[in-house]
């Protein structure tokens, strides 16, 4: 198969399994009797394995395995470390289990989008045409996992998204991606540094946005099911939102060449205000579909520019770890405080209180670009095909 198909391949098996833990896997913890405090915990726990493996997973790419290798050992490391989740009960026994196998699991998707936006450096493609399969594989990880929910109930959520992580491997030892690095190589990437200093205000602006964001997407299937919705409509909540994001992921080249990418930025940061001002008010479910078409700014906006301008000014030789560690700052340190605090504050307040608290931490973001003058600058943007 050809790298682009295998890239699209993996995104669409690795995003299957993120929309069913996403949507379904608080509700499986909720019908063994968790909290919500558990619940958030637990959530959590993914994160704060992101804060770290990623940059080590990261590294060993850049410097001895390649990216495809890698790619293959975690696929297949994860679905070894989840096997045991099936079986195991009670808080200390799940917790463990799920600390083993996020340890390998969350350094997959940094892998993936070096990979992909290498691919399209290579070969002046547009990244968005690969990752907007991510979005799919999540719809279709939502919408899937209800269906079998709907019709078996909640006991059989992890079992199904077992099967998926026996996809991606299965598809990393038949269709393995090609690595770029062999054992040995460390001494031939040391070419150009990945200095950190001018990226803190960068590092910085995203983990206050995961900050304000994560908490509100991790308890989003309880917010509905507080406001009503069955089971099986919660995946169309999420549906809309990805939806938005794919079409955005798809015409961005030709809505953002050219633009100034702090300007762009702060109407990503100015939407989260909005969108989390209105879920903390609205209480008619049916409203909440046309708020979350704004999911495609703030975060498929969000996040394609982020990736594609910290590989703008970050060295070939250290493309993986500068992804990776933009994983790990945003998704691991704000989105581990972020679900941690969000279980708390729905336990507290539900829906409108944790909503409440993540528009007024998107304002924060928003009053933070204005500090950070080195963040996505470097004039208009070109960053929609490939790389000068």
């Amino acid at each position: 198969m050809a790298t682009s198909s295998v890239l699209r391949a993996f995104y669409v098996l690795s995003f299957l399994f993120l929309g069913a833990f996403a949507h379904f896997f608080p509700l499986w913890l909720d019908a063994q009797g968790w909290s919500e405090t558990e619940i958030g915990w637990a959530t959590a726990l993914r994160f704060v394995c992101v804060i770290a493996f990623p940059v080590m997973w990261g590294r060993m790419a850049d410097r001895r395995l390649g990216v495809g290798f890698t790619l293959g050992l975690l696929a297949w490391l994860s679905l070894a470390c989840f096997l045991p989740l099936l079986l195991v009960v009670g808080f200390a026994a799940i917790m463990g289990t799920l600390a083993l196998f996020s340890a390998f699991h969350v350094g997959f998707i940094p892998l993936l989008e070096a990979a992909a936006v290498s691919e399209a450096e290579a070969s002046g493609s547009n990244y968005g045409d690969d990752r907007l399969f991510g979005s799919l594989g999540f719809i279709a990880g939502g919408l899937g996992l209800a269906v079998i929910v709907e019709a078996w109930g909640r006991e059989v959520i992890p079992l199904s998204m077992m099967v998926l992580l026996a996809l991606a491997a299965a598809l990393a030892w038949a269709c393995p991606l090609k690595s770029e690095a062999r054992p040995g190589a460390a001494t031939e990437v040391s070419t150009g540094q990945l200095e950190l200093r001018p990226l803190r205000g960068f590092l910085l602006l995203c983990f206050l946005w995961c900050l304000s964001s994560h908490g509100v997407y991790m308890f989003l299937s309880l917010h509905l099911q507080e406001l009503g919705v069955a089971d099986a409509r919660i995946p169309t909540f999420w549906s809309v939102g990805v939806v938005s994001e794919i079409v955005l992921f798809r015409f961005a080249p030709r809505l953002l060449e050219g633009r100034n990418p702090r300007r762009v930025m702060a109407l990503c940061y100015l939407m989260c205000v909005v969108q989390f001002g209105l879920m903390a008010w609205i209480r008619e479910p049916l409203w909440l579909y046309l708020v979350l078409t704004l999911h495609g700014v703030t975060f498929g906006v969000n996040y394609y520019v982020s990736v594609l301008w910290l590989r703008s000014v970050t060295p070939a030789a250290h493309a993986t770890t500068a992804q990776a560690l933009l994983q790990s700052v945003s998704f691991g340190l704000g989105g581990s405080v972020s679900a941690i605090g969000a279980g708390y504050l729905f336990e507290l307040g539900q829906g409108p209180l944790t909503y409440t608290v993540a528009a007024a931490l998107a304002c924060v973001t928003l009053g933070a670009l204005r500090w950070c003058p080195g963040a996505f600058a470097g004039g208009p943007l070109r960053l929609a095909r490939g790389f000068d």
